[in-house]
């Protein structure tokens, strides 16, 4: 006779559409036992897996660290781009301005010598 319990598994596979044959109460089960693995340290269980995924995360942030060291050094080259460029743009105005100031006093001196 199958217990209650194990009815109530089967009708959920069916109902589920698992096929009882992949099931282990209907089927054989496992064939391998479940390894045991002897601890010849102190750490504790699970230990070695922490310690994997900690310096997975390690990895990670060091690599957004690498991206926003690569972020900065271009937002400086960009700020130090637009400053020469302000620079630039400056030493046009006031190149400007002064050839603007020398053509008209060249005119002014022209109308004076000119009327004379």
């Amino acid at each position: 006779m199958i217990p209650v319990s194990c009815v109530f598994l089967i009708l959920y596979l069916l109902k589920t559409d698992i096929p009882p044959c992949q099931c282990s109460i209907v089927g054989t089960g496992c064939v391998e036992p479940v390894p045991i693995a002897l601890k010849s340290d102190r750490s504790g269980l699970g230990r070695e897996a922490a310690l994997k995924e900690v310096a997975a995360e390690k990895l990670a942030i060091m690599a957004r660290q690498r991206a926003r060291a690569t972020n900065a050094q271009d937002y400086r080259a960009r700020l130090a781009r637009k400053a020469v460029e302000r620079q630039i743009e400056g030493d046009l105005r006031k190149s400007q301005r002064i050839c603007e100031q020398l053509d008209t006093s060249k005119v002014n001196i022209i109308i004076q010598i000119l009327p004379s």
